[in-house]
């Protein structure tokens, strides 16, 4: 996977308006890096270190995200951004679950995908751990995060 690239920091999440929440972008007007950036925006401001992977050999892997609890517990996300107006089918949960061969504790695979998912790629997902992100968990990661503002 290699070495993460710099991480997003609370200047990029400063820079973008901290008021109250606002309607989804039209993601399909964004492109892929704008989309990454956007989530990772709203991670920092959930209290996540994010990092971004280098655009090749990255695995799938688009970011890395971690943040401990109060106990020094760490949740770890590794995010894979398609932003596709187009449901992603089970193929894209597939190689994103086999850039994991081993899930730690801790550590969730997520696939943000604005289009949604098919039905397979969904049971797919149920039965190997990975958490799909939707047009509706984007717009709960938005509320929350425009909470932490």
């Amino acid at each position: 996977m290699g070495q993460p690239a710099p991480t997003v920091g609370p200047t990029v999440a400063a820079a973008e308006d901290a008021g109250t929440p606002r309607p989804l972008p039209a993601f399909r007007d964004l492109p892929g890096e704008a989309f990454e950036e956007w989530i990772a925006v709203r991670l920092d401001r959930l209290g996540f270190h994010v990092a971004r992977t280098p655009r090749s050999r990255d695995g799938g892997i688009d970011l890395i995200a971690t943040r401990p609890d109060t106990l020094g517990i760490e949740t770890r996300l590794l995010l894979q951004c398609k932003n596709r107006g187009e449901p992603a089918g089970v193929s894209v949960v597939r190689e994103l679950r086999g850039v994991i061969p081993d899930r730690s504790a801790g550590t969730t695979p997520v696939l943000a995908c604005p289009g949604g998912f098919t039905a397979d790629a969904k049971t797919f997902a149920a039965a190997h751990g990975v958490r799909l992100w939707g047009r509706a968990e984007l717009s709960e990661l938005d509320r929350q995060a425009s909470l932490t503002t």
